[in-house]
């Protein structure tokens, strides 16, 4: 058992720190502590029964370079048999393991998961209807009881969550007793879309500006009436607009064209992480819901999925960002996105 933990918590750590710097948001775990008893809990709610026309034909590549459901299943059933206190839930997307006893917080998770995976998708669709055949196996979403054990586990200091692309994971915790749960629904959504984009494009790394913006985009999502409805996330308006108003940004010229290296801090304007993430956030809520704005200009609309249809065609972020502001004046969208910005 000892042995066990160990090894997860380093392996954690390492893929927590790649996910800092290239598919993720970050958080904290404790070390996995044991409990009185062990349960696998297969819990589905008739709203999460799979869509059973989403199957994959005989000929899917998924089908067959993907294990099924129920082998994934039966996999960690027999996982969490060594792991005390730990359950296993699914929803239609998701496994859900977690050692957290709250089982109103669980089906909350369960149908905010689902429901911030149909807006990404609304905004991302695929060809195939879905990225993630229902009858294969999917993606886990692992929740730790609190701050402690996330960190413990592997995740970075300074993130509430991070998406693990090798192990197949969302990795999150219960912050009910630290900030509050509302940390803790900001990161499932963020993470839901680094998890969706990633079973669309696999290991092919999108624009930090394009990735992380529409990361925190999702993020400040609220979520009423069964529904996610976009929302200005305000773990990121005060410092977008103190940065405009201190010029602490970087023109939108550059900004785009940052690698994840300089997004995360070294580039040349000295420019910190937090505020490039700020800055993404912001460019990406302009982009979608600034249309309303007095200095708005049309041809703008184009500028989100030029850039997606683009990279999806090529791989290429540069050939999809030339392609995406062909011809855009730099100047009128920089004085436009900041005077919104200002006005959040």
């Amino acid at each position: 058992m000892v042995n066990w933990l160990l090894s997860v918590t380093a392996s954690a750590a390492l893929l927590g720190f790649t996910a800092t710097m290239q598919t993720t948001h970050t958080s904290e775990l404790r070390e996995l502590e044991p409990a009185p008893c062990v349960e696998v809990e297969v819990a589905i709610s008739e709203s999460d029964r799979p869509d059973l026309s989403m199957a994959p034909t005989a000929h899917s590549p998924q089908s067959e370079t993907r294990v099924t459901r129920q082998q994934r299943r039966e996999q960690l059933a027999l996982k969490i048999r060594t792991m005390p206190g730990w359950s296993l839930y699914e929803s239609a997307h998701y496994f859900i393991l977690t050692c957290v006893q709250d089982v109103r917080f669980i089906e909350e998770l369960k149908k905010r998961s689902e429901s911030i995976r149909r807006a990404i998708q609304h905004d991302f669709p695929h060809p195939d209807l879905d990225p993630v055949q229902i009858h294969t196996a999917p993606n886990v979403i692992r929740v730790l009881e609190d701050r402690d054990q996330f960190h413990s586990y592997g995740g970075p200091s300074g993130c509430t969550g991070y998406w693990a692309s090798v192990q197949g994971e969302i990795v999150l915790y219960d912050d009910k007793a630290g900030g509050g749960r509302r940390n803790t629904w900001a990161a499932l959504s963020g993470m839901v879309f680094l998890e969706y984009l990633n079973s669309i494009s696999g290991d092919s790394m999108a624009a930090p500006w394009f990735l992380y913006g529409h990361s925190e985009y999702y993020s400040g999502f609220k979520f009423a009436d069964s529904k996610h409805h976009p929302a200005p996330f305000d773990w990121r308006t005060g410092l977008a607009k103190k940065n405009v108003e201190t010029s602490k940004v970087a023109p939108l010229e550059e900004f785009v064209r940052f690698t994840h290296s300089q997004y995360h801090g070294a580039n040349p304007r000295s420019i910190d992480g937090s505020s490039c993430y700020a800055q993404a956030w912001s460019f990406i809520w302009f982009l979608r819901e600034g249309h309303k704005s007095k200095l708005w200009n049309p041809a703008w609309e184009k500028i989100l999925g030029t850039w997606w249809s683009a990279w999806r065609e090529t791989s290429d972020v540069t050939a999809a960002t030339d392609r995406a502001f062909a011809g855009v004046d730099w100047t009128e969208l920089q004085t436009a996105w900041e005077a919104f910005t200002l006005e959040l």
